[in-house]
């Protein structure tokens, strides 16, 4: 049985923000058949910003109904919902504002400013909201750090190893600032993971999560499960090291 996840790969943006912009449009058409809504964890970074764009533009030609999709997110900044720095600030800017979605089915993580507070509250939402067992989110997008990082699950964290928290806030000394992050093992009921990659100094990330050696405290993105429901969207430049 093949496990593994399934590498998209592209020469041309416009092929690739499309490529990406399918599966969504996949995900919720068929999550829709089963329930009534679809639960879609967002990403923050410069990466994923036009995937919302083109997503608010491509929803209404396709007559998406925003009413039976819910938004979450797997991570996000210690600062102010208005804050430049912001992920939810960010999705609000590119995709938000432009579709007609209500209110109550955005669930941006709360007050993230008091990370520690922050990622209790948004733990014991998701916790409310999906159960124990089974699956969290219909889709989960994640992106991947030159360094190895996916969510806020940097390398050499307390992070890489919670097991029982669905929320956690996380210290980062090289950058003096707190992250929250959705963790591992929450991201990894999901029923579809996307990571969303680009640009040549993914490259040497890419190829250790893929390839290498089983290491997540350096390369925590390897935590995520390898199943045919991951799914890689990478350019040619973040590719063009992966070997095999």
């Amino acid at each position: 049985m093949n496990n593994q996840p399934k590498l998209h790969i592209f020469k041309d943006d416009t092929l690739w923000q499309e490529a990406v912009i399918r599966l969504i449009l996949d995900v919720i058409s068929d999550s829709l058949s089963e329930k009534e809504y679809c639960t879609i964890s967002l990403s923050g970074g410069s990466t994923p910003r036009q995937i919302y764009e083109r997503l608010a533009k491509e929803g209404s030609k396709r007559g998406i109904n925003w009413e039976t999709v819910q938004f979450y997110w797997g991570d996000e900044r210690a600062v102010p919902h208005d804050h430049d720095d912001s992920n939810y600030k960010m999705v609000k800017e590119a995709l938000l504002d432009h579709i007609d979605i209500p209110e109550e089915n955005v669930f941006p993580i709360p007050t993230p400013d008091q990370p520690e507070s922050a990622a209790r509250v948004y733990g014991l939402d998701l916790q409310t909201t999906f159960t124990s067992e089974g699956n969290t989110f219909d889709l989960c997008l994640l992106g991947l750090g030159n360094d190895g990082h996916t969510a806020s699950i940097f390398p050499h964290t307390d992070l890489v190893h919670e097991q029982k928290a669905w929320v956690k806030e996380v210290f980062l000394k090289n950058k003096d600032t707190y992250r929250i992050s959705v963790t591992a093992p929450v991201i990894n009921r999901s029923r579809n993971i996307a990571f969303l990659v680009k640009g040549a100094n993914k490259a040497d990330a890419l190829e250790e999560v893929l390839n290498g050696d089983e290491n997540p405290d350096e390369y925590p993105a390897q935590l995520i499960r390898r199943s045919p429901n991951v799914h890689w969207f990478l350019d040619r430049e973040a590719a063009e090291k992966i070997s095999g």
